[in-house]
């Protein structure tokens, strides 16, 4: 699970960087970060973990989730500044 958080942090950021609209950054950040998104399916997960890697796994979602909010944050700017 810790290789597909990570994978999937790495793809977001991409994508929030090749992002072209703010509309992009929208479905990015709904298909990511939404309640429905990837990275609440993988904390959906987090029951099948070992109970001593699932506080470590929780804050490194909890990282990655924060971490993908300043990139949209940040790129959404540039739009805003153009």
């Amino acid at each position: 699970m810790k290789d597909r958080l990570e994978s999937l942090g790495k793809l977001a950021l991409e994508r929030i960087g090749a992002a072209d609209t703010p509309a992009a950054l929208d479905e990015i950040e709904k298909t990511v970060l939404g309640r429905k998104g990837e990275l609440a399916s993988l904390m959906r997960g987090i029951g099948q973990l070992d109970p001593a890697e699932r506080g470590e796994f929780g804050k490194a979602v909890n990282a990655v989730k924060l971490a993908l909010a300043e990139a949209l944050e940040a790129r959404r700017a540039t739009f805003e500044s153009d």
